[in-house]
């Protein structure tokens, strides 16, 4: 019985660790040796990357390879840099759209290129930003309309994840329970 408890826990454990995610564009940002600031705005929150000479660009933006380019990592390490529409390769940073270093004709998207890790231990303070580039009224996978300017990490937003994550540890609990008096 006890090794139930301990495998239902260790199911709890991944799951949990699983959904969170640590913002790639500050991520980056920092990465780089920049400073990542949160501008309020009245449409939400804006992550900005913050450059040595005062400038300041949307983080995501940056992240993409849309914006300072003198500053990005291919660049910096002598490599082309491209901004490509692909969301498979785009994929660890959760877009449609990145930008790629491209080394020897091999085009590689710059956080997998720096072996960067947006995992974080799940305290609550940043939940995944599911960001889109269609402009028209972009979703994420909980039907909210998200802005990937904005890097709106709202409270709404944490209550939603929370709410599937307790959701789900109560369906597996629920289940344990069911196993247990069949067993």
């Amino acid at each position: 019985m006890k090794i139930i408890y301990k495998v239902i826990t260790f199911i709890i454990l991944i799951i949990s660790f699983s959904l969170a995610m640590k913002n790639p564009s500050a991520v980056y940002c920092e990465e780089m040796g920049y400073t990542f600031e949160i501008e309020e705005t009245p449409e939400g929150q804006r992550g900005l990357c913050v450059f040595p000479d005062n400038s300041k660009v949307s983080a995501w933006e940056f992240l993409r390879g849309e914006v300072g380019q003198e500053y990005n990592y291919c660049t910096q390490q002598g490599y082309e840099s491209r901004t490509i529409n692909d969301g498979i390769q785009c994929s660890s940073i959760v877009s449609s759209k990145c930008n790629v270093c491209v080394i020897d004709g091999k085009e590689t998207e710059v956080t997998e290129l720096m072996g960067l890790d947006f995992s974080t231990d799940f305290s609550g303070e940043e939940v995944p930003n599911l960001d889109s580039s269609n402009n028209e009224n972009p979703t994420n996978n909980l039907g909210e309309t998200n802005n990937p300017e904005t890097n709106n990490y709202s409270e709404n937003s944490k209550l939603k994840w929370g709410i599937i994550i307790g959701l789900g540890i109560i369906i597996l609990i629920f289940l344990f329970l069911i196993l247990r008096k069949r067993i």
